[in-house]
């Protein structure tokens, strides 16, 4: 399993962003309770930026994550040009607004994307992610988004955030002109994943760790308890497959 994250430090109107903490760990989070082994990638390899909102605030899956000694494998993360896809069943791209402004050029990631999905492999990404789906093609050169349904952090959380005038571009606007049949849950910042065969996305970062629960069951996977992570009961989550 690799997790990619951003390498942009920002700055997003006046304060600096990068990866959302919670969405890596959530994501990792599950990941670990399934058995699935996990490296990190990044446009630029060594210690991502992290947003410093998201390392602020409060969550089970940071805690695990930091106890775990995995915070210190985040920041050795290989260069994306390094990555060897023919080792990942599967790819996923943490959000963190630091996302929109190198996930989507990175010709590591993009190839790395294509080649697990040729392989039949499970391409993920949760919030600000996406970004990293918007240039990857099919083998029949088609954007990976054309025609499946998907989400994202939607243009009105953007809004509602106040980053609408501060980021590069609308993620959802994006997605949408490349034929994504875009979906989003009824009220904003609610947990919504969306599953389109291989292709499985999460709205914002609630939904981390639905997404994770999503990949390692299309991966077949078996949850299970891991030193260092505490299983804890689960909420329903809107999950709609196709």
């Amino acid at each position: 399993m690799l997790i990619a994250v951003t390498s942009h430090l920002g700055p997003l109107g006046r304060r600096p962003t990068g990866a959302w903490l919670g969405e890596v760990s959530g994501f990792w989070h599950e990941m670990v309770e399934a058995g699935l082994d996990v490296d990190y990638a990044s446009p630029r390899g060594g210690d991502p930026p992290i947003d410093p909102v998201s390392a602020l605030l409060p969550g089970e899956s940071k805690d695990a994550f930091v106890r775990s000694g995995e915070r210190q494998r985040l920041m050795e993360s290989m260069r994306s040009v390094d990555v060897d896809p023919s080792r990942y069943d599967a790819i996923f791209f943490a959000g963190g607004h630091g996302a929109l402004w190198d996930l989507p050029s990175d010709p590591g990631l993009v190839l790395a994307t294509e080649a697990i999905w040729r392989a039949g492999g499970v391409v993920a990404a949760v919030c600000h992610g996406p970004a990293g789906l918007l240039e990857p093609k099919d083998a029949q050169g088609r954007s990976l988004l054309e025609g499946r349904r998907a989400t994202c952090y939607s243009n009105f959380e953007e809004t509602l955030g106040g980053m609408a005038g501060k980021v590069p571009f609308l993620l959802e606007t994006s997605m949408k002109e490349r034929g994504a049949r875009f979906e989003k849950a009824m009220l904003p910042f609610m947990q919504h994943v969306v599953i389109d065969g291989r292709l499985v996305t999460g709205q914002n970062p609630a939904s981390a760790r639905g997404v994770g629960r999503a990949v390692a069951e299309l991966l077949g996977a078996t949850p299970r308890v891991s030193p260092g992570v505490k299983r804890v009961e689960r909420q329903p989550s809107s999950i709609e497959r196709r």
